[in-house]
């Protein structure tokens, strides 16, 4: 669970990652718990969560193959 372990190095709730990133609370405890999958999460949500805990989108996800296309992609 890389998103909570990145949200406690910030000192943050739940409820607070969920208001300064814009992503629902009920959301953010779907992908801590594992009941929803981040590595399937919309791009705009990933962008939101890593904007609000300064980290890139790489650094909470936990799916090795994802990752790995990750780093192919060049970002203009």
């Amino acid at each position: 669970m890389k998103l909570q372990e990145k949200r406690k190095q910030q000192g943050l709730s739940q409820s607070q990652l969920a208001k300064k990133s814009g992503v629902k609370i009920r959301v953010l405890q779907s992908y801590e718990q594992g009941k929803a999958n981040i590595n399937t999460a919309k791009l705009k949500t990933l962008l939101q969560l890593a904007h609000a805990l300064d980290c890139s989108v790489s650094d909470i996800l936990d799916d090795e193959v994802l990752l790995d296309m990750l780093k192919q992609v060049k970002l203009q």
